[in-house]
């Protein structure tokens, strides 16, 4: 099934766009972040908030966060979200 016409697709972006996360990668998780762009654009999602920075602090509501893995130093507990893929 193409995951964009999956039935639970709009419902599941929806919930990650209220969240904050960081996602520390190092170069292939550029490719998952074009991925979960076109997913969202192509569902039509409205809102989700993703970009690179290692903060999420100043962000009102939900951010999407990327960075090199390298990049993120300390976290304060009020990030809600850490997902980092090591090679």
């Amino acid at each position: 099934m193409n995951i964009v016409k999956h039935p639970d697709m709009h419902e599941k972006l929806n919930v990650v766009k209220s969240k904050k996360i960081i996602f520390g990668h190092q170069s292939v998780g550029y490719n998952i972040v074009k991925g979960l762009d076109r997913i969202v654009n192509e569902t039509g999602v409205t809102g989700f908030n993703l970009v690179e920075s290692k903060n999420t602090m100043n962000s009102k509501g939900g951010i999407f966060a990327h960075c090199k893995k390298y990049q993120i130093l300390l976290l304060s507990s009020k990030q809600i979200t850490i997902v980092s893929i090591s090679p």
